[in-house]
């Protein structure tokens, strides 16, 4: 849906990106190949356990910062334009949605901000 709808040179923001996630790093690496290839600007905020991630990550030219792991939860957070889409990884109980709602992503842009802020750069 990301893919699907951000335009060439517009921004999504993504917190949260923990070791929970590391069953879909297949899938992770293509997307990340797909969205630099369109031009989609991508901030993320990373477990600092995520050094594979992080060095892929970086290398397609997205901005990263770390948090310590404990900081993270099963929960990744994407905001872009006017929604918010969760991904949260429970194993068999896994699920994403997505919430469509200006005031809502405004709010995860805000929150998003203030963690940008106090995370490291690597």
């Amino acid at each position: 849906e990301i893919y699907a709808t951000v335009k060439k040179g517009e921004e999504v923001l993504v917190l949260g990106a923990s070791s929970a996630s590391d069953a879909l790093l297949d899938f992770f690496s293509d997307w990340e190949k797909r969205v630099t290839a369109k031009g989609i600007v991508i901030r993320i905020i990373f477990s600092d356990k995520k050094t594979e991630q992080i060095e892929q990550c970086k290398q397609n030219k997205f901005n990263v910062r770390v948090l310590p792991e404990e900081y993270m939860n099963p929960t990744e957070v994407n905001v872009y334009g006017n929604k918010v889409a969760f991904a949260v990884f429970a194993g068999d109980a896994s699920t994403s949605y997505i919430i469509k709602n200006k005031r809502i992503a405004e709010s995860f842009r805000h929150f998003f901000e203030m963690q940008w802020k106090i995370a490291k750069t690597v």
